[in-house]
């Protein structure tokens, strides 16, 4: 299938605004917990979607989808990039979800997992390790690959209860819904620090991220299939790398970039290899 130019718009502007959510995130979390600014993107960014959808989507189901795509998703993602050296490595770190996807399906739903597959997955925690021991400890890593696992257990939850759903309208119901989650844990570890370019940093990372990133990634999938836009992703943490070192002057070692690449081939190998 021959793809025009223009239908690739959504899939980079998506991938801008997600990646440049990253050093937002750094940025922001100077002033604010973890908890704190999960709270902000999901509650205001999920006012702000209310705009641009006609109804929202709800039930138990979308509640449970909620809390792991959204609520639990954000809250790991923001600590890999609170307590990470580099929000970059976080961001290969988070995409490491397909991965995580292939063994989880393997072991409790029984799918097979193919030779090319078990050979991506080989490869991409291969690179983890040369990311992990190119630095110090970092507990970011640890709680971004523990944001791709939810994430994957969370892409898995979808795909058997929402297969013809309209994405934008349940996306809305889902930030909204996990304000409510986050609510209650806001105490933990509790500080704000009230700053006017705090405040800003998190309104935009919450404009760009959670309301045009999503809105660009749905017509993505209309545009060019999910297949097409889930490999395009793999771009993100490219862009993380970039708009980090742009943004926060925070370079990545050689070691760090050799082990980020190949975690990402791993992931695009085991992505294509999937059935």
């Amino acid at each position: 299938m021959v793809y025009s130019a223009k239908r690739f718009l959504y899939i980079f502007f998506t991938i801008l605004c997600w990646g440049l959510s990253y050093p937002l995130s750094k940025i922001a979390l100077s002033y604010m917990t973890p908890i704190i600014l999960a709270f902000i993107r999901s509650f205001i960014g999920g006012l702000i979607l209310m705009l641009f959808v006609r109804k929202i989507i709800s039930g138990r189901k979308e509640f449970i989808d909620a809390l792991l795509n959204v609520g639990a998703l954000l809250i790991l993602l923001n600590l890999g990039i609170y307590f990470s050296l580099n929000p970059g490595l976080a961001s290969v770190m988070l995409y490491t979800q397909p991965v995580f996807t292939i063994i989880i399906s393997s072991i409790f739903l029984k799918e097979p997992i193919m030779k090319k597959e078990l050979l991506g997955v080989v490869l991409a925690f291969s690179g983890i390790l040369i990311s992990v021991n190119s630095l110090e400890f970092d507990y970011g890593v640890l709680f971004a690959l523990l944001g791709g696992f939810i994430w994957s257990v969370g892409t898995i939850y979808h795909s058997k209860h929402f297969k013809n759903t309209e994405l934008l309208s349940l996306h809305t119901f889902m930030s909204l819904v996990s304000s409510v989650f986050i609510v209650p844990l806001i105490p933990i570890g509790f500080y704000f620090i009230f700053s006017l370019k705090g405040i800003l940093v998190a309104l935009a990372l919450t404009i760009l991220a959670q309301v045009f990133g999503y809105i660009a990634w749905f017509k993505s999938i209309n545009e060019i299939g999910p297949i097409m836009s889930g490999t395009f992703s793999l771009l993100v943490p490219v862009m993380a790398y970039i708009t980090t070192y742009l943004i926060l002057g925070i370079k990545p070692s050689l070691l760090t970039l050799i082990g980020s690449a190949v975690t990402l081939f791993g992931v695009f190998f085991a992505m294509r290899s999937h059935k």
